[in-house]
């Protein structure tokens, strides 16, 4: 009798870990990366900045996923992932040119570091608190988020035409300003 309750007790410990395997994802840590949000969220002492998956932007036909509806994404970070944190989506994954990279990115703020930020870079919209910056080939919106963390968005490698330089502008700037009222309506 003893040998069969303790044989029925194993089983269902090894389903129930099976079962959180599955519903949490494999608990991969390669280096400096976790695999998916609800592993973040298990190791970090903040809480996850979300955004909008990439590829809704490039195609509205796609549907509009958050980062923690999809869940199985590689979040990278260095030194401790309270520190900082970013998502990196390559281009091919969003039907995109293969060498463009749209990086999102959440860093503890630093009042120096914004200062700094404020001076190079433009304001494009005063309400939300978006300063934008670019290049030839690269750029960047930073939001100062309730002055805990800096939220930067940054495309790489982007052609250097005129009219995809122009909508690439547009479409970083609407990923921040979605992200933006993403996080507000989650913390209320």
């Amino acid at each position: 009798m003893k040998n069969k309750f303790f044989v029925g007790f194993m089983i269902a410990l090894i389903c129930l870990f099976i079962f959180w395997l599955l519903s949490v994802g494999f608990p991969r840590k390669m280096g400096n990366s976790y695999a998916s949000v609800q592993i973040f969220n298990l190791h970090s002492s903040k809480e996850f900045y979300d955004f909008y998956a990439p590829e809704y932007y490039f195609d509205v036909d796609k549907p509009k996923q958050t980062l923690s509806d999809i869940n199985k994404i590689d979040i990278w970070y260095q030194g401790s992932v309270n520190d900082d944190y970013n998502i990196v989506f390559k281009g091919g994954s969003f039907n995109q040119d293969e060498n463009l990279e749209i990086i999102y990115s959440v860093s503890n703020y630093n009042e120096d570091e914004f200062q700094k930020l404020k001076k190079d870079d433009e304001l494009i919209d005063d309400e939300l608190n978006i300063y934008y910056c670019f290049d030839e080939n690269n750029i960047e919106v930073v939001h100062n988020h309730d002055n805990q963390e800096l939220i930067k968005i940054i495309m790489i490698n982007i052609h250097q035409e005129k009219q995809t330089l122009e909508k690439m502008k547009t479409i970083i700037y609407e990923i921040m300003k979605d992200s933006i009222q993403l996080n507000e309506r989650i913390s209320q």
